[in-house]
């Protein structure tokens, strides 16, 4: 099973307690029909457990899948594909941001990126290992999406259909 990114939030906001249908709209944001939907398809599969109105992640599943290659590759686009329409929204705010540029590197120009991106990573990685403030709700996480390669890279990876 491929996981969308709206199970992958369900399932991250189940990863924090057992919640109500209520409780898990509330952290994530998504709208009853979408959330009841996405709670179905994983009660289905197993993934997760609803016992006297609190759903839980199941116990026994294995949830490692998600960091397999396939699913992360499935997940990014799903990422890319929403930062993308989430920017060109009537409602978009300032402070969303979404860039692309086409630069010509030199050598140097390549380290001085490697660099940066570097210390993009551990400023990221710094964040993440800091407790999480409370009450949060997920649906106010900042999703940083970052990436490069070259447009010859890009065009024949979208010419052989990924």
């Amino acid at each position: 099973m491929f996981f969308s990114v709206i199970e992958r939030m369900v399932l991250e906001s189940l990863n924090k307690k057992s919640q109500t249908l209520e409780e898990i709209m509330v952290d994530t944001g998504l709208e009853p029909v979408v959330t009841f939907n996405s709670l179905s398809q994983l009660l289905e599969e197993k993934y997760i457990l609803l016992k006297n109105g609190n759903y839980t992640l199941a116990p026994d599943k294995d949830f490692s899948k998600l960091q397999e290659e396939e699913q992360i590759k499935s997940e990014l686009k799903d990422i890319g594909t929403g930062i993308v329409a989430n920017y060109f929204t009537k409602e978009v705010k300032k402070e969303n941001r979404l860039m692309i540029k086409k630069v010509w590197m030199s050598s140097e120009d390549k380290k001085v990126y490697t660099a940066l991106l570097k210390n993009l990573e551990l400023f990221l990685e710094g964040l993440d290992k800091k407790k999480t403030p409370s009450p949060s709700s997920l649906k106010n996480k900042e999703v940083v999406f970052w990436g490069h390669s070259t447009y010859g890279g890009i065009a024949q990876a979208i010419l052989n259909g990924a």
